[in-house]
This record gives structure tokens, C-alpha cells and sequence, in this order.
């Protein structure tokens, strides 16, 4: 997926208002945002996320890490 399809979809899953998403925008998830997070993962990159991977995910690089750098084109 392009980086930049990536913002604009996850910044819709997450709800966030900023709209110059980018990998340095900080994320904090809620319990509804993680549920919302694993199924867009899931339908998007065929990947399955446990909770305990979305604990440490404060920027949206660690969440692109979390699902795989190999994922992501420019």
C-alpha cells in the first residue's frame, strides 16, 4: 500500500482530525481504536494483530512497523 493511502485511510480508522497525517503523527488508541485498528488490518494487509503488538504504538511509524515495513511503497 502507498504511504500515502495509508494516512488518509488509517487517519478515517483512527478518527483523527489532523489532516497532514504522516509517519511522525502521535497516536493514542483507545480500546475502540484498537478493535477498529485490528479489523482494518486484517481486511487491508491479510495480517492478524494480537492487542499485546498495539501496547507499545505511540507514533504512526510504530504502528507501520507493527504491521511491516515490506507493506508500505512511497
Amino acid at each position: 500500500m502507498k504511504k500515502k493511502d495509508f494516512f488518509t485511510e488509517i487517519a478515517e480508522v483512527l478518527e483523527l482530525s489532523d489532516s497532514n497525517i504522516n509517519e511522525l503523527t502521535a497516536i493514542s488508541l483507545d480500546s475502540m481504536q484498537i478493535l477498529s485498528l485490528i479489523a482494518f488490518v486484517d481486511e487491508k494487509f491479510e495480517k492478524q494483530l494480537k492487542i499485546t503488538e498495539l501496547k507499545g504504538v505511540k507514533l504512526i511509524s510504530d504502528l507501520m512497523l507493527v504491521i511491516g515495513a515490506e507493506c508500505f511503497t512511497d
